[in-house]
């Protein structure tokens, strides 16, 4: 954060880089938060559906 609120020779430079790692932080926070839970979830669905399907076909060839 004392990037971000510099002043003094080369301020300028230290707040454009105080700024890219503040909001970057911030926003990686956010979008892990709701991004990674979601991607879990969707994982554990598309394998519970090959799985179901999977097991139909087994059980299929197995009464043949």
């Amino acid at each position: 954060m004392p990037l971000l609120f510099a002043s003094g020779a080369g301020a300028q430079s230290r707040i454009a880089l105080g700024a890219a790692v503040v909001f970057g932080m911030a926003m990686n926070t956010l979008l892990a938060t709701v991004y990674i839970p979601n991607f879990y979830e969707l994982m554990q669905k598309l394998q519970e559906k090959f799985s179901k399907k999977k097991g139909n076909n087994d059980k299929q060839e197995g009464s043949m």
